[in-house]
């Protein structure tokens, strides 16, 4: 995943002589791609000014490129998505499987399954750098996840369950943003108004709900490339003016976006100088942070990691589980199963950690175990900008080192 961000009051986006233009006035930017040669896979238009010529829209149509236009809050405001089929067949299956209590109960529960899963996956990582996360409260309502028996009223028991572990993770959450950015208050994320499309009042909220729109985006593509409708969902509920499946497909992949926010706040990429106050007094991510923000989330769902089919990547894996679910209610698999395998890291050194390397005393590289020769390699990989990978062991205790100043 590779997604342009346009953010400037003066873009044109256009086609000349079979090349895709790009001009940027204000940044003085003027980029041309060929016909078959575009280095990113969609266009993110962040509350920009400008136009797109109706040839661009089709070159990248042709070229299987979205375009989706965002407001500051992360709402969606529209997008231009490649033609997908004409699945009349599979629609109707859907809403077969819709008004199935078996059907519609099983895709929901695989939802909250992997939703679960994750969340603890992500906080028992986050633990490792944060040992004040308490973990009791999520693996005890995975345990209830358990014990739940199929049922006509899905909210019930299925979303009660959801709920309370939404709630418990929430808290671990607020926990992990005030140990690695301090400056940046985080009142909570179930709080009226707060993460609806209003807008939020704090800057971490605000980040949350533009990492979700842009997830959102995405999960549209891939609904769009199956052919099933988005305004019939199975855990979300119908109703106008929304996507329900769109926002299921999101729950199996909204702990990436957690984990990229969290990981451009210790970076220091994202920090109170990207949010400005707005004067009803919600606050807006300005779009160098916007940018920083979806760079990191494109970086992550580039991650590769294990399946059973091989190695895949995050956003290979979100169109797989769109996939998988087409399948299950045409009837094609008789078992659906959404997960994947966790992987916040891929061994790759981070910013922090290959600053501390260049300034790392004889004394550290000794407690490190690091010879002499290794640290020469890794200092030379760093000042020519190369990629830089350490064993787990040691980028662990790197990590540790930064984290404790």
């Amino acid at each position: 995943m590779k997604t342009l961000v346009l953010h400037s009051h003066a873009v044109f986006v256009s086609v000349h002589r079979w090349k895709l233009k790009v001009d940027d006035y204000p940044n003085r930017l003027h980029l041309e791609y060929p016909a078959k040669q575009l280095p990113f896979d969609s266009i993110l238009v962040h509350n920009a000014g400008g136009s797109v010529s109706f040839e661009a829209v089709r070159f990248l149509s042709v070229h299987n490129v979205p375009i989706v236009h965002m407001d500051w809050d992360g709402r969606l405001i529209a997008s231009t998505l490649p033609p997908g089929p004409i699945a009349g067949k599979l629609r109707v299956a859907q809403v077969q499987a819709y008004l199935s209590v078996e059907k519609r109960w099983s895709v929901a529960y695989a939802l909250v399954g992997e939703k679960i899963a994750k969340t603890l996956d992500l906080l028992r990582f986050w633990k490792r750098y944060y040992p004040a996360i308490d973990l009791f409260a999520v693996e005890k309502e995975a345990k209830a996840l358990r014990a739940l028996k199929p049922t006509r009223d899905l909210r019930g028991g299925l979303m009660n369950v959801e709920g309370r572990v939404a709630q418990a993770y929430w808290n671990e959450f607020g926990k992990v943003v005030r140990e690695c950015a301090p400056q940046l208050p985080f009142i909570g994320r179930r709080v009226p108004g707060i993460s609806g499309s209003y807008g939020a009042t704090d800057g971490v909220n605000s980040a949350l709900n533009y990492g979700y729109g842009f997830l959102e985006a995405q999960c549209r593509v891939a609904i769009a490339t199956t052919g099933l409708d988005w305004n019939l969902g199975f855990l979300h509920e119908a109703q106008d003016n929304a996507t329900p499946l769109v926002y299921d497909l999101e729950e199996l992949f909204r702990w990436l976006i957690d984990l990229s926010l969290i990981e451009v706040l210790r970076s220091g990429e994202l920090s109170p100088r990207d949010f400005t106050t707005l004067p009803d007094y919600k606050v807006r991510l300005r779009p160098e942070g916007a940018k920083a923000l979806v760079k990191r989330i494109s970086e992550n769902f580039n991650r590769s990691v294990a399946a059973k089919s091989g190695p895949r990547r995050y956003q290979t894996l979100l169109l797989e589980n769109a996939r998988r679910l087409e399948r299950f209610i045409a009837g094609t698999n008789k078992r659906l199963d959404f997960s994947n395998r966790f992987e916040a890291e891929n061994g790759a050194a981070t910013a922090e950690v290959r600053a501390h390397l260049l300034v790392m005393s004889v004394e550290e590289r000794k407690a490190l175990g690091l010879s002499k020769t290794t640290a020469f390699y890794h200092r030379r990989a760093i000042q020519a900008g190369r990629p830089l990978r350490l064993y787990a062991k040691v980028r662990e205790k790197m990590e540790a080192r930064v984290l404790a100043g």
